[in-house]
């Protein structure tokens, strides 16, 4: 539902854009804006803002960032957030859990009929292993933990 709801979105954003050459951007969101939007007002602030460079810019660089994803979220309908609070709430020592022990729970947690099948053994081995690397006491800012190690790699690979 959430992406018919996220692609009807872009489709009249886009049509907008493609009126807006024609009949100019006020005149193509008068005719284009949907019933379930009460105020006026509300619609051309959404139109302008998204119509803005700025607003451009940004969906050019998560488009970009998407485009490079190579693992898909593998967590269902739980956020890594949430993954992590479980962690630390399962956990003896809940400030010991990391970043990188989130995101191998969630690609590890995978299973298939009470088997053991994870999309790419050797991506959550190769984790493990930059893992195993650190010092358990050492707090590691993002740059540093397994995780982003293992990304760097890849994309100095490609």
């Amino acid at each position: 539902m959430i992406k018919l709801w996220r692609d009807n979105r872009s489709n009249v954003m886009k049509e907008v854009e493609k009126q807006a050459e024609v009949v100019g951007l006020q005149r193509a969101a008068t005719l284009l804006k949907p019933n379930n939007v009460e105020s006026m007002n509300q619609w051309l602030d959404l139109i302008k803002n998204r119509t803005s460079p700025s607003f451009k810019e940004k969906s050019q660089k998560f488009k970009a960032m998407r485009a490079e994803r190579t693992l898909l979220h593998r967590t269902s309908r739980k956020s890594f957030a949430r993954v992590e609070e479980e962690l630390k709430e399962q956990s003896e020592i809940p400030d010991a859990i990391t970043r990188s022990d989130v995101w191998i729970h969630a690609y590890e947690a995978k299973k298939k009929k009470d088997s053991d099948v994870v999309e790419d053994p050797e991506i959550v081995k190769q984790v493990k292993m930059y893992r195993a690397e650190q010092e358990p006491s050492e707090k590691c800012s993002l740059k540093d933990d397994a995780v982003a190690k293992y990304s760097v790699l890849i994309h100095e690979d490609e």
